[in-house]
Order: structure tokens, then C-alpha cells, then sequence
């Protein structure tokens, strides 16, 4: 089963990246069999036209027509990173990746709600994830106790873990 889930989130994950580029970069038309924005444009123009067909022609009715072109790829931008993640998770829960999470079983719906997260991380890996024992310490009730012995502290006592992740300026 969870070779199964790794498979399917790669076949999204790459399915994705594809209609995009097909969508969003390539100048010419594509044609294909399948494609979520081919099917997602033709349904939801379905829609939004029958509204403005039962408006009077004029100015209005042009005025909503307009909203369509912006509204609908900011919406399939969404649609799209919301598939990502589902199959980010999805190839987290096939193949077992560890998770520090607060609760004993390890859920799918634990590496789906955490996967958005470790998504941007991968996609953005210049601020990584401050390190585990630096928030210990500031979260822990005595502070100076717990920094003095989770992390050691440079220059101002800011600990180091956190001058590797977020420079600060001297």
C-alpha cells in the first residue's frame, strides 16, 4: 500500500509540474489527451459564462466577463499547489519518513498537515528550519537555564544555531 501512495504521489507530482509548464511557459498549444487546466478551464467557463448569459449585453455584463481571466489562474494556482502538497505527503507516508510529531501514531493526516512545510523547505532551501534544542530554549520555561544548555551563545547571546539560519548584521 505505501509503495502504492509513493508511486501515485510522484505520478501527481510530476503530472503537475508538467501541466504547468505546459500552461504557464510553453507559447504554443499542447495537445494532449489529459490535462487538469484543459479540464478545469472548460468547466469552470461553463460556469462563470451561463451567469453573464443571463445579464442584459453591456457594460456590466463585460465587467464580470474580465474577472474571469485573473480569478481563474490565481485558482488553478491553488489547485495546483494543493495537489503538490497532497502528493508530497503522499510520498512522505510511503516511504516512512520520520516525523516529530506530538502524537505516538503517525497518521497520514500528520504528514499531509506537515508536508506544506517541509515542501517550501525543499523549494526554498536558503532558510532552513531552526535547529530542534534553539526552540527548546526559547519555548522552555526557564529560559537562561535552557539556553546555556541547549545551545552555546555567541556574540549579544544569541545562540549560533540561529546566526547559521537567520545572519544577523554586526
Amino acid at each position: 500500500m505505501r509503495i502504492l501512495a509513493t508511486i501515485v504521489g510522484v505520478i501527481f507530482i510530476i503530472g503537475i509540474l508538467q501541466d504547468s509548464f505546459e500552461t504557464v511557459i510553453l507559447p504554443r498549444r499542447v495537445s494532449q489527451r489529459f490535462r487538469l487546466s484543459r479540464m478545469f478551464y472548460t468547466s469552470t467557463w461553463m460556469m462563470w459564462s451561463s451567469l453573464a448569459r443571463k445579464m442584459r449585453p453591456g457594460n456590466r455584463r463585460e465587467f464580470y466577463l474580465s474577472y474571469f481571466g485573473p480569478l481563474s489562474l490565481i485558482f488553478l494556482l491553488v489547485i495546483w499547489a494543493v495537489i503538490l502538497v497532497f502528493a508530497f505527503a503522499l510520498i512522505q507516508w510511503g516511504t516512512g519518513s520520520t516525523l516529530s510529531a506530538p502524537e505516538k501514531d503517525v497518521t497520514f493526516g500528520s504528514y499531509l498537515y506537515l508536508s506544506p512545510k517541509y515542501l517550501s523547505w525543499m523549494l526554498v532551501p536558503a532558510h532552513p528550519p531552526v535547529p530542534r534544542n534553539c526552540c527548546a530554549a526559547i519555548t522552555g520555561t526557564n529560559i537562561s537555564r535552557n539556553l546555556s544548555n541547549t545551545c552555546k551563545t555567541g556574540k549579544g547571546g544569541v545562540p549560533n544555531c540561529w546566526r547559521a539560519t537567520f545572519p544577523i548584521p554586526s
